[in-house]
């Protein structure tokens, strides 16, 4: 027996050490203290999805030199840290609820479902539009089962333009036809995502899905794209010049 808790008594404070690393997630605020909207950037929610990370630490490392000039933009690169380090889609310090894009709420009967995404969600709640970057394991145009490279917007007007907006910029850096960005509309309407929340709160989102799961285009090519769509739209909106 005291053998048996000898082993026990490590596994138990290592589990509750990463518990609390992997719920302490980085939230960053950059704010220009200047009137204009609250953007909400998220990256990696699944952490074997590692381009969105990427490319919103290198936006922010770029913005001491270009920073914005109005508005306030939070910025979350690693919601997943244990699945950005272990490179799985997986909320890894859980033993259920452990796909961080389904444990969101889809209307007011509903809660989060993890300390994450309820930590996420205060900051939803402050946005007025949320960037949601991910990362399929195909080509949305070559095989309509994947959402790789494609643009999914919210249900708002204005999520509906500026994805149509940002289909077509992005899609003038690439060559090849079955690489191009697709969009479609309400996908995935009833699981408990961040999308979902967010439609359900009535404001203005856009989910990017690049092709990148097991690498199936170079990581430097993703990370380009996510950062074309995030200038485009932060210039479009009037936070960047």
């Amino acid at each position: 027996m005291i053998k048996k808790l000898l082993i026990l008594i490590p596994i138990i404070i290592i589990y509750f050490i990463l518990y609390n690393y992997a719920n302490d997630i980085e939230i960053f605020t950059i704010n220009s203290d200047k009137p204009g909207p609250t953007i909400l950037l998220i990256g990696s929610v699944h952490g074997n999805e590692p381009a969105g990370s990427v490319a919103l630490q290198t936006f922010m490392r770029s913005l001491k030199t270009n920073p914005i000039q109005s508005g306030k933009l939070f910025i979350i690169p690693r919601p997943n840290k244990l699945g950005i380090i272990f490179n799985t889609r997986w909320l890894l310090h859980r033993l259920n609820n452990r796909d961080l894009n389904r444990n969101f709420p889809r209307n007011d009967r509903e809660t989060a479902e993890d300390p994450i995404s309820q930590k996420i969600m205060e900051y939803v709640i402050q946005s007025d539009l949320i960037i949601d970057f991910h990362e399929g394991w195909g080509f949305h145009r070559k095989d309509p089962d994947s959402m790789g490279s494609g643009v999914y917007p919210g249900k708002t007007k204005f999520s509906i333009v500026l994805g149509n907006e940002l289909l077509n910029h992005v899609n003038k850096y690439i060559n090849e036809p079955f690489k191009k960005f697709s969009i479609e509309y309400n996908k995935h309407p009833d699981i408990k995502s961040l999308k979902n929340y967010v439609n359900f709160l009535g404001k203005d989102y856009i989910l990017v899905e690049t092709s990148g799961q097991d690498n199936i285009q170079p990581l430097d090519v993703r990370v380009q794209q996510d950062l074309q769509i995030i200038n485009y739209s932060l210039k479009k909106i009037g936070v960047m010049s």
